[in-house]
């Protein structure tokens, strides 16, 4: 699916709202699109950028980002996790493109009912931590 094609297909509550396809430990997931605006406002070239940067950036979902979100869970939730656990125990929830065109993925964990862990893109340098940096 390209830009254009699910740019098409959002439709505006608070923010443009969709689905987009995300490729994680080898896995299709369709997950929740969240593009930031205001009053119905248009997307913005940044974020369509930051949209086309996601799509063709999903490789980094992969060692680097794995390896920062365990040692980010076990240091947060004060438990051991290595890689190949955190993989069975996280899931990508969404996709989140903030006004700027910064953007990330937020993961479901057991660990915490009411915060989700997340990376961030911003300006192509990753930081995790919790859902609050994207959302």
């Amino acid at each position: 699916m390209n830009t254009k094609e699910i740019v098409a297909n959002l439709k505006y509550d608070y923010a443009w709202i969709g689905e987009v396809p995300l490729l994680w430990n080898g896995t299709k997931y369709k997950v929740q699109l969240v593009i930031k605006a205001d009053d119905g406002r248009a997307i913005t070239e940044s974020q369509e950028c930051a949209l086309n940067s996601f799509l063709g950036m999903q490789d980094i979902l992969t060692e680097e980002l794995v390896n920062a979100l365990a040692e980010f869970c076990s240091a947060t939730y004060k438990t051991q996790i290595d890689r190949a656990s955190l993989l069975n125990y996280i899931r990508p929830t969404g996709v989140v493109i903030d006004y700027n065109g910064d953007w990330g993925v937020t993961f479901a964990t057991p660990w915490d009912d009411d915060a989700d862990v997340a990376m961030k893109v911003s300006n192509g340098d990753v930081e995790v931590g919790l859902d609050e940096i994207i959302i």
